[in-house]
């Protein structure tokens, strides 16, 4: 990792992602159903991450796992204020994905969660069985900050040991707020 250095060559303790880091935040909403077994893994790439300006929302949508999912979210997040959890009645992927952004805006205006005046506040959405590479939420901001509307990513699919099945690699793409407004929806 870069660092910054002075002009007269003296290092600076501030190294390049600790410096994007107190810039900006990103909130991260998790649907669960039935994910007793791969949540841990979903935040714990969460918590290996370079940036680590970053807030989750577990949303329990009705799982049916006798809690276990929920409670295992519930014991992660009592070691890291970055985590929330809550549960409700399952309304679906979408359902759960816009009852997160809903308790976003809610703690964004409770003044729970950062919003940097200086910088922007993002969102991704995460599924309960993904993960993040550990520079993925870094390299995501800095594209998102290159003016575009929005960011996305290449995926790998792996197995249960974590083996590479398949990877995508999306070309660059340009969309800028002009052209997400012509568009007749918005993701």
């Amino acid at each position: 990792m870069p660092s910054l250095r002075h002009a007269c060559g003296v290092g600076c303790a501030l190294s390049w992602p600790a410096l994007i880091n107190s810039l900006a935040h990103v909130s991260i909403v998790i649907p669960m159903y039935n994910g007793a077994g791969t949540i841990a893994r979903a935040i714990a790439s969460l918590r290996a991450s370079s940036w680590q300006q970053w807030h989750a929302v577990v949303v329990d949508d009705g799982s049916t796992d006798g809690g276990r999912g929920f409670e295992l979210a519930s014991e992660l997040a009592r070691g890291d204020a970055r985590i929330s959890v809550m549960r409700q009645a399952n309304c679906g992927l979408a359902g759960a994905r816009n009852a997160g952004l809903d308790w976003i805006a809610a703690e964004l205006d409770g003044g729970r969660v950062a919003r940097p005046v200086s910088d922007g506040h993002y969102v991704m959405l995460l599924d309960c069985d993904d993960t993040v590479h550990a520079t993925g939420l870094e390299r995501l901001v800095q594209a998102a900050r290159g003016g575009d509307a929005g960011a996305y990513g290449a995926f790998e699919m792996v197995d249960g040991e974590g083996v590479r099945l398949a990877m995508q690699q999306p070309g660059r793409a340009t969309l800028d707020l002009e052209g997400l407004l012509d568009l007749e929806f918005v993701v």
